[in-house]
């Protein structure tokens, strides 16, 4: 997940149009763009807070949140939580729910192909 602070600091201060090149302006690698967000109007009260999907990974871990849902990759282990009913992540609910296993793992592995590749 690209940080939505980028997004958030730099929104106020890009050149408006007709105007010069922002000197904080960070292209995105060609095919990989930056998945951020403005959360300025969010923050100033004149946009309401968005529902949306979190993705991130890192070393061999991934990650998913989705509404109630969290998708949680470590190495070849796969689990599934209902933050709604167990915040301390301690109950694997991919057995129960593998439905929404796959559609979490799909969609992680559709962001994933967006990004750039892992160091």
């Amino acid at each position: 997940m690209e940080l939505d602070t980028y997004e958030t600091y730099t929104s106020e201060i890009r050149p408006k149009p007709g105007g010069g090149r922002n000197v904080l302006e960070r292209p995105a690698a060609v095919g990989h763009p930056l998945d951020g967000i403005d959360l300025l109007p969010v923050i100033k009260g004149t946009s309401p807070v968005l529902a949306r999907t979190f993705f991130w990974r890192i070393y061999k871990q991934d990650a998913v949140r989705d509404d109630k849902w969290k998708y949680f990759r470590n190495g070849d282990v796969r689990r599934l939580y209902d933050l709604s009913v167990d915040q301390h992540e301690q109950a694997d609910f991919s057995k129960k729910h593998p439905e929404v296993l796959q559609r979490l793992m799909s969609e992680f592995d559709k962001w994933n192909d967006q990004m750039l590749p892992r160091l």
